[in-house]
C-alpha cells in the first residue's frame, strides 16, 4: 500500500496509524511527524503553554483524535489531545507522570514512570488499576480487553476491562513490543532481534491467541510496528534512513 524512505530518522518510539491510513511516528528524537498515503512526511510541531515539547508517545481515542504523552521545558512528561495549533491540552492525571498510553473505546489506560497502572475518563478523572507493576499496556479497540507487561518479569496478562480486574496470564515473557490485542483477545507483539555480534538480526511479529502457540505474521529490520483495523505499519531499519511501510493484514 505504501512504503517510503525516512532519510535522517535513524530510530523511532512509537508509532500509529491515524484514521485515513497515514502513520503517525515519534522519531528517535522526540520529534512528531506525520507521514502520508503517499509516503510524504512532514514534522508536527508540538508545544506545551506555548514552548516546544519533546514527545514519547501517541495513540488515538475513539473520534481518531490524537493523544499524546509529551514534556515541557519542566521536563515532566504529560498526557493529553492535540490541537490543530499543534498545542497539547494536558489532562489532569491525578499526580501521575505518564509514560505510555493506549485508548480502549472511551477509556484512556497508561503506565506511569512509577510503574504502576492507571485509568482515566473524562467523567471520572484518573484512577489507579491495581496494584501490579508494568511498563506497557494496550487494549482492545472496544475496550473489552486490557493487556499490560508486568515488570520486572515482561510476562503479559490479559483482563477484561470491565467490572473487577481479573488477571489471566497470556504470554510467560515478551521482551520487544506489545503492538495489539484484539476483540478476541489475541496478541500481537513484535519480538526484537537482539545484537550481539555482525549484522543486525531480523526482529518478528507475531500473534498468539490465549495459551496458544505464536504464529510469525512477518519478519524484517523491524524496529516499531502498529495496527489499525486490518492494516499494520513497520517501521525498520535501512540503509538510508528508517523505512516505513504500511500494508494489509491478513
Amino acid at each position: 500500500m505504501m512504503k517510503t524512505t525516512l532519510p535522517g530518522i535513524l530510530g523511532v518510539h512509537a508509532l500509529t496509524i491515524d484514521a485515513g491510513g497515514g502513520v503517525l511516528l515519534i522519531s528517535s528524537d522526540a520529534a512528531l511527524y506525520r507521514v502520508g498515503t503517499d509516503g510524504k512526511s512532514a514534522r508536527v510541531p508540538v508545544s506545551i503553554d506555548g514552548q516546544s515539547a519533546d514527545v514519547w508517545n501517541v495513540a488515538l481515542d475513539h473520534s481518531a483524535a490524537t493523544w499524546l504523552v509529551a514534556a515541557g521545558s519542566d521536563g515532566v512528561n504529560k498526557a493529553g489531545k492535540l490541537g490543530a495549533d499543534g498545542a497539547l491540552k494536558p489532562i489532569d492525571l491525578g499526580g501521575k507522570e505518564p509514560r505510555q498510553l493506549t485508548w480502549g473505546a472511551r477509556e484512556l489506560w497508561f503506565t506511569a514512570t512509577d510503574t504502576t497502572l492507571n485509568r482515566w475518563t473524562a467523567e471520572k478523572g484518573a484512577t489507579a488499576a491495581g496494584d501490579a507493576r508494568c511498563n506497557a499496556v494496550i487494549a482492545s479497540a472496544d475496550g473489552a480487553h486490557v493487556a499490560v507487561r508486568r515488570t520486572p518479569s515482561d510476562a503479559v496478562f490479559l483482563t477484561p476491562s470491565s467490572g473487577p480486574l481479573t488477571w489471566t496470564s497470556l504470554r510467560p515473557s515478551v521482551s520487544g513490543e506489545l503492538v495489539s490485542i484484539s476483540n478476541a483477545g489475541e496478541l500481537t507483539f513484535l519480538e526484537l532481534g537482539v545484537w550481539r555480534d555482525g549484522p543486525p538480526p531480523d526482529s518478528q511479529l507475531l500473534r498468539a491467541a490465549r495459551n496458544g502457540e505464536p504464529v510469525l505474521l512477518r519478519k524484517g529490520p523491524y524496529l516499531r510496528a502498529a495496527i489499525r483495523g486490518s492494516r499494520l505499519a513497520l517501521a525498520g531499519r535501512g540503509k538510508a534512513g528508517l523505512v516505513l511501510e504500511v500494508v494489509e493484514l491478513r
